[in-house]
């Protein structure tokens, strides 16, 4: 059997590994993603109640919005991965709108007052 080495920076998209050979057989889970979007469908189809889903050790932003959509309760994220979806210029775009939007009765709260 050939071995596959990963790193911790190495993605591997929900869908799978596009390698032709090299694809990682793990009994029909493709990649942590698939894995959690799996728990959360069986947790769906038989009512499971009370359980929260924890998606642990994202490795970047596109892991953290997939297993977002995927419906996840929890994720653990290291810094490095919540600063950048802090800095995202779609982040700082909505965050100013926000501020401009603010009601004058409120304003003080932003400028410290």
């Amino acid at each position: 059997k050939n071995k596959i080495s990963f790193n911790k920076s190495d993605y591997f998209p929900c869908y799978g590994m596009e390698s032709g050979d090299d694809f990682l057989e793990d009994n029909g889970i493709v990649s942590g993603v698939d894995l959690v979007e799996q728990i959360i469908t069986i947790f769906q189809n038989y009512g499971i109640k009370g359980t929260k889903v924890l998606a642990a050790s994202l490795r970047n932003t596109r892991q953290l919005r997939e297993v977002a959509l995927a419906g996840t309760d929890i994720a653990t994220i290291p810094m490095n991965v919540f600063e950048e979806v802090l800095l995202h210029y779609k982040t700082r775009e909505g965050m100013k709108k926000f501020i401009e939007d603010v009601v004058p009765e409120y304003s003080g709260i932003f400028e410290g007052k």
